[in-house]
């Protein structure tokens, strides 16, 4: 079974659309919602924002349900000039861009540095990028979490200690640390709602949401029935 989370009710209700034979569980008052995407079983839930309300929900999945594959689906900020609204991002590498030690043993923050950094399964991170080549603008590359929602006054510092990181989101790190934990392989994937980067960008969020959320859960339907 492949586990779906999307933090957000907005970034879940386009891929429920795309799934049949549904029925639902409620585990611990939280909803989990299982069907198919053509004959791959799925396990969809909302996790809520932030890195402990995905941790939790990302556990209690793989305790729960027989789940072999979790996918974190939704969107998330960019973090390069170059790149460009409804842009895919399927990451490569992961780590908290809030992790900050310098100030005990004077450890610069990087992925090389960070106690916790992740690297995701290139079965399929590799696969899921050579799927949407050609059909939608992809993006591979490292990407980052932390408990903000990103904006132009704090992006110098995250550029600065994380310079290869095309994405910022609330999630994915949490995840993808307790998939580790577990041996369960992840994918993220994430699609732009905003340019950190770029003026205005929490007011392009608003405009822009829900056809990311919309383009995030097509672009992760086709990877979960060509896997």
């Amino acid at each position: 079974m492949i586990g779906v989370i999307c933090a957000m009710e907005k970034e879940k209700e386009p891929f429920l659309k795309l799934m049949s034979d549904i029925h639902e569980e409620i585990v611990c008052e939280h909803l989990y919602q299982i069907g198919k995407i053509n004959d791959k079983e799925i396990c969809l839930t909302v996790s809520n924002i932030g890195k402990v309300a995905s941790a939790i929900v990302c556990t209690q999945m793989m305790d729960h349900f027989n789940i072999n594959l979790v996918i974190n689906c939704g969107v998330a900020g960019g973090l390069k000039d170059e790149e460009e609204l409804m842009d895919i991002v399927v990451c490569n590498r992961l780590t908290y861009h809030d992790w900050i030690e310098d100030t005990i043993n004077g450890r610069k923050a990087s992925f090389e540095n960070n106690m916790y950094s992740f690297v995701c399964d290139p079965q399929y991170a590799l696969k899921a990028k050579q799927i949407g080549e050609g059909k939608y603008n992809i993006i591979y590359g490292d990407g980052v979490s932390g408990d903000m929602f990103v904006t132009k006054n704090e992006v110098a510092r995250i550029i600065e200690s994380y310079p290869s990181a095309y994405m910022a989101d609330m999630e994915s790190g949490s995840i993808a640390q307790c998939c580790e934990c577990y041996k369960v392989p992840y994918l993220i994937i994430r699609c732009l709602s905003d340019i950190v980067t770029k003026e205005n960008n929490i007011d392009t969020y608003f405009e822009v949401v829900m056809a990311a959320a919309e383009k995030a859960a097509q672009f992760t339907a086709l990877v979960i029935e060509n896997l």
